[in-house]
C-alpha cells in the first residue's frame, strides 16, 4: 500500500495547472514552500504530504484566487469564508448544501450544484461548463475533500460517502484514494458526484458562526491532517468491503479486532450517528451497485452474493435503497454508458 504521508508528483503538478495558465512557474511555487524543484523532473517522485497545505496557500497567494486558477474568474480572498457564513445558519445539512451551492453558483456561473434523492440515497452533483476542469485531478479531489470534511465538521459527526463518481481516468494520484475515503470509486464518469445516505440531509447543524474561523484555519490542510477517515464507522466499513460475505464478520469479531467489547463498539457508533446494522446494509448496497454497474452477473446471483436468500427480497431492498429495482438500475446505467465493454 502506498504511504499516505506523501503526494505523488502528479498530484502536485495537477494543483499547479492554474498557475501554469497564468504564467507562474512550478519552480517559483516550489521555492516558496521549500520543495526541491528537482522533484519536477522525477516521474515517480513523491512530495511530503505536510507540504500540501503550504502548496495550496502558495498558489492562492500567487494568483490571489482561493480556487487556484481553475475557474474563469478568480475567487477573491474571503470567498470561501463568505460561503461558510452563508450556510452556517442553516438548520440541516441539506439546507447548508443548498445555501453553499447557491452562493457559489452566483460567483461562478460555470459551476453548477445539484442535489437529487432517490430511495435512501442522495447524489450531490457538481458540474462544470468547461470540460477541461474535470481533467484537473487534484482540484476535483480537493473539492471532494472539502465537502466531506466540511460536512463532518458542520454536523459534528462522520459524513460517510458511499460512492464517488470521478470525471477522470484512473491515475497515480488515485493510488491513495482507498486510504482517504471508505467508499468505492468509479472513474471516467460524466460529472463529479458524491453519493451518500439521504439521512444526512436531515442531520442538524451543530456549529455556529463563531466556529467558522476554526474550520477556515484547517481548510488549506484538509489533504494533510485529514487525509484518512479514521472514524470507527469508516474503519469498519473498510473491513467489511474487503470480505466476500459481510455476515462472516459478526459484531463480536469486529469488536475483538479493535480490542473492545461489542457494547463499546455499539456506543461509539451511536455517538457517530451510525450502527453496525446500518454499516452492513450500506456495504451490501454498495456491493450490489458495483456488481450491477461493472459486471454482467445475473441479478439472481447478485442477490445471493450480497447476502439475500432470494431475488424478491433483494429487489425490495434495492428499491428501498435507490428507488429503482435492480433491473431498472442496470438498464439506466447501461443507457448512460457506465458499463464498459
Amino acid at each position: 500500500m502506498v504511504s499516505i504521508d506523501s503526494l505523488h508528483i502528479n498530484s502536485v503538478l495537477s494543483f499547479l495547472e492554474g498557475c501554469k495558465k497564468q504564467g507562474i512557474s512550478a519552480e517559483t511555487i516550489f521555492h516558496d514552500i521549500g520543495l526541491d524543484p528537482a522533484l519536477l523532473n522525477q516521474a515517480d517522485a513523491r512530495a511530503p504530504a505536510e507540504k500540501a497545505g503550504q502548496l495550496i496557500e502558495a498558489i492562492t497567494r500567487a494568483l490571489k484566487d482561493e480556487t487556484l486558477g481553475f475557474f474563469q474568474r478568480p475567487s477573491r480572498f474571503g470567498s470561501i469564508e463568505t460561503a461558510l457564513y452563508a450556510s452556517i445558519h442553516s438548520k440541516t445539512l441539506g439546507e447548508a448544501f443548498m445555501r453553499f451551492g447557491r452562493f457559489w453558483m452566483l460567483m461562478h456561473d460555470e459551476c453548477h450544484f445539484n442535489i437529487t434523492t432517490s430511495g435512501e440515497e442522495t447524489k450531490l452533483t457538481i458540474q462544470f461548463s468547461r470540460p477541461e476542469i474535470y481533467r484537473y485531478v487534484s482540484f476535483n479531489v480537493w473539492i471532494v475533500f472539502f465537502f466531506t470534511r466540511w460536512s463532518s465538521w458542520i454536523i459534528n459527526q462522520p459524513f460517510i460517502v458511499d460512492r464517488l463518481h470521478l470525471p477522470f481516468t484512473y491515475c497515480h494520484e488515485a493510488e491513495d484514494f482507498p486510504n482517504m475515503f471508505p467508499s468505492r470509486f468509479y472513474f471516467d464518469q460524466p460529472t463529479l458526484e458524491m453519493i451518500f445516505h439521504s439521512r444526512y440531509l436531515d442531520t442538524h447543524i451543530k456549529q455556529t458562526a463563531k466556529d467558522v474561523p476554526d474550520f477556515l484555519a484547517i481548510a488549506p490542510n484538509l489533504m494533510t491532517t485529514h487525509r484518512v477517515d479514521n472514524s470507527l464507522t469508516g474503519r469498519i466499513r473498510r473491513m467489511l468491503q474487503n470480505v466476500d460475505n459481510v455476515d462472516a464478520l459478526p459484531l463480536k469479531v469486529i469488536a475483538e479486532s479493535f480490542g473492545r467489547t461489542p457494547e463499546t463498539i455499539r456506543r461509539k457508533l451511536k455517538d457517530e450517528g451510525s450502527s453496525y446494522a446500518e454499516i452492513k446494509e450500506s456495504v451490501r448496497h454498495d456491493m450490489a451497485v458495483y456488481l450491477l454497474q461493472k459486471t454482467d452477473t445475473p441479478i439472481n446471483q447478485i442477490a445471493i452474493d450480497v447476502g439475500f436468500s432470494d431475488s424478491s427480497t433483494f429487489n425490495r431492498a434495492f428499491k428501498k435503497w435507490t428507488g429503482l429495482t435492480p433491473g431498472e438500475y442496470r438498464r439506466s446505467i447501461t443507457l448512460r454508458g457506465f458499463i464498459s465493454s
